[in-house]
């Protein structure tokens, strides 16, 4: 395997590696700056609305996603595994798309009058109908976005992505401060899609035709997919769901806005990863040594950028939670630093999705989340029932440990990595990790964040950069010292060399 990772079969190899990390990059920084949109109308938003405001669009928000996931089409998934795509396969897909939204806009107008009468309030009928006309938006985006996908080009997405927020950001802004109004969330909700779609148009003309020509390439993907998106679907909304049952929507705002808001990291490394990932991935389909090499390879450097970021979040949960969405919301921090330590089990059970959907067994995808469902449905509601959001909070983090212990069992029987394989991956990060998070807690003991946002911001600024810098150096101190393995070290010192004096590089490479 070394040798061959050297020679003719090697420079392939490492050249989808390099466009990989490429595109990976360019998502991630785009969807960074995607999300600090986010965060940016949160923290106005937070402070013009109330918590019962987020907790309404929040139920409609989640009856909306839980009907958009369970219908689910991973076209796109479907057309990376072809070896070249036509005409009719991205017009088959554009229509599957849009007849989806359609679909599924119609489907949430007629629910939205059984789920007001459910939850009890007949401001619910409206705020679902306006909704749902966001999945409608997202099945209309140019159909031309996919062949840059398969190429390993990212760039006109991630411009469109940002474009949208940048829009929403500006219209729920404005909104909320003309109306004082739950509206301006949800408009921002719709807005975001729209001017995406319309991006892509700009970005990647197309003129897509309505076909379903070409609807055998999609079958298998489309049967299994829905089922599996469906449970998964179901295992993220359940908690609210049962939360806006027994509690108030104030307290289902700040579950679920808080949870979200300790997602966005998660969101942001998976989100960029995934597509490149499945490229990749899905060209060394029916060599499984090579995929397993690829997929260990990858697992451990996206837990070498989550371990630290989880870690971080749980520490600075407070302050986070303080300068986002404002003091009133500090009563649930705990929700912030447990959603915060569940990205990394979180992240294992992404990449297993990532892989099963290259190796073209969803249907591995459905039977993990049917396990998932069959665990996570019972420990929910009887936890939820038992100890309110408190118990909502257990549910979730023991259900994301489990799904992931059940994630590296199907790694182990898909590409022949062990579970013990796929642990050690992150053992540097983990100890890297350990002595940031102690270092922190010293220095964080001895000073303490000033009052107010600029306060908060302040002491971001030096402490954040802090903890990075300490993680960054043990990282690269446990890698020299135990001979520089292939992993994120190697590659970051890739794109790091050109810009670091020769003492440096020799140090890194260990020449005299």
């Amino acid at each position: 395997m070394t040798r061959g990772a050297n020679g003719k079969t090697g420079k392939p190899r490492a050249s989808v590696r390099q466009k990989v990390a490429h595109g990976a990059f360019l998502i991630t920084a785009a969807r960074s700056v995607s999300r600090a949109l986010d965060l940016v109308t949160l923290m106005v938003l937070a402070r013009l609305l109330t918590p019962a405001d987020f907790g309404l669009v929040a139920i409609a928000t989640s009856a909306v996603q839980l009907t958009e996931a369970m219908l689910e089409l991973p076209t796109g998934n479907a057309l990376l595994q072809l070896k070249s795509v036509g005409r009719k396969p991205l017009d088959t897909a554009f229509t599957f798309a849009l007849l989806r939204g359609l679909f599924v806009a119609a489907l949430l107008a007629g629910l939205s009058f059984p789920l007001a009468n459910f939850f009890g309030d007949e401001r619910l009928v409206p705020l679902i109908c306006f909704l749902s006309v966001a999945p409608a938006l997202r099945g209309l985006r140019s159909p031309r976005a996919f062949l840059l996908f398969k190429h390993l080009r990212f760039r006109p997405d991630a411009t469109a992505e940002i474009f949208g927020k940048l829009a929403a950001l500006c219209i729920a802004i404005t909104l909320a401060l003309e109306t004082g109004s739950y509206w301006a969330i949800a408009a921002g909700s719709v807005a975001n899609p729209l001017f995406y779609v319309i991006a892509t148009y700009v970005l990647v003309p197309a003129r897509p035709r309505f076909t379903l020509h070409s609807w055998r390439l999609f079958h298998r993907y489309l049967g299994w997919s829905i089922a599996a998106q469906g449970l998964s679907a179901l295992n993220w909304q359940t908690d609210r769901f049962v939360l806006a049952k027994i509690a108030s929507q104030t307290t289902v705002g700040l579950f679920a806005t808080t949870r979200d808001i300790a997602a966005m990291p998660y969101k942001v490394i998976f989100e960029s990863i995934q597509r490149p990932v499945i490229s990749a991935l899905s060209r060394s389909n029916g060599h499984r040594d090579r995929q397993g090499d690829t997929y260990r390879l990858t697992l451990s450097a996206v837990l070498s950028i989550g371990i630290p970021i989880a870690f971080a979040q749980a520490i600075l949960a407070p302050q986070l939670v303080e300068l986002v969405l404002g003091p009133q919301w500090l009563t649930v921090v705990l929700v912030f630093q447990a959603a915060s330590l569940t990205l990394i089990p979180g992240l294992f059970s992404s990449m297993t999705s990532s892989l099963l959907y290259a190796s073209g067994k969803p249907n591995l995808i459905f039977t993990r989340n049917l396990y998932d469902w069959a665990a996570r449905m019972p420990l929910t509601v009887g936890l939820t029932l038992w100890g309110g959001w408190k118990g909502a909070v257990m549910a979730f983090v023991v259900s994301d440990c489990l799904l992931a212990f059940l994630c590296m069992m199907l790694v182990r029987r898909t590409v022949g990595i062990s579970v013990f394989q796929q642990l050690a991956g992150a053992w540097r990060a983990a100890i890297s990790g350990i002595c940031m998070v102690g270092i922190m807690l010293v220095v964080g003991h001895s000073t303490e964040a000033g009052s107010g946002p600029l306060g908060i911001i302040l002491y971001l600024l030096w402490m954040v950069p802090l903890a990075g810098s300490v993680y960054a150096v043990m990282l690269l101190v446990i890698w020299i010292s135990i001979g520089r393995p292939d992993g994120i070290e190697r590659l970051a010192f890739h794109f790091a060399e050109p810009l670091l004096p020769k003492t440096a590089r020799r140090i890194v490479l260990g020449r005299s």
